[in-house]
């Protein structure tokens, strides 16, 4: 049996093989409808890319899904499959659609200055002999909401990835404050 280290989930911190490298961070000052991380093939010395965000979204409902969309295709190249749990339900879906579903976000019509986390994996990023997976670990707490989920994507594509972006599912947009790290895991 074959296990994952702890440590690609979570910073290992000190160097050596496994490590984390903060690679770029958008921390908005105003709300964006949209967040891309552009020229990611500079990053192509590493092996797997992971974002990590701290979020909250201007719409006025509980909830807001999060997606994620690779090189600007927003055509049904992507599948998805998801778990998550509320304090009462345990839900599971999947999809082929236009993006990589990650999840719900808290809304400002939560308690003030809660925000929902996400930690992305992109795996083999710069390959192309392979089609690029995610898998996500989401979490968002409200005054009205909790949840907690698992997530993975594929991009039906072998091509390698050079941009990411986030939108969401409603016309509301990610709020000042919120915080989209991109960190580099080497091989």
């Amino acid at each position: 049996m074959s296990l994952i280290p702890l440590g690609f989930w979570a910073a290992s911190g000190g160097g050596g093989g496994g490590g984390f490298d903060l690679l770029e961070t958008t921390v908005l000052t105003s709300t964006a409808t949209t967040v891309s991380f552009t020229g990611l093939d500079a990053y192509s010395d590493y092996k797997h890319l992971q974002l990590r965000m701290l979020t909250r979204d201007s719409a006025a409902q509980n909830v807001n899904l999060r997606f994620l969309r690779f090189n600007g295709v927003s055509t049904s190249d992507y599948y998805y499959h998801s778990i998550y749990a509320s304090a009462t339900t345990v839900t599971k879906s999947k999809a082929a659609a236009g993006y990589i579903n990650l999840g719900r976000g808290v809304s400002n019509s939560q308690a003030a200055n809660i925000f929902s986390q996400n930690l992305v994996d992109i795996l083999d990023f710069s390959s192309t002999n392979k089609r690029t997976t995610t898998r996500a670990l989401q979490n968002a707490y409200g005054s009205s909401f909790r949840e907690t989920g698992l997530w993975s994507g594929m991009y039906n594509s072998t091509e390698a990835i050079t941009s990411l972006e986030l939108a969401l599912q409603d016309s509301g947009g990610f709020m000042a404050g919120s915080r989209f790290s991109i960190y580099g895991i080497a091989g």
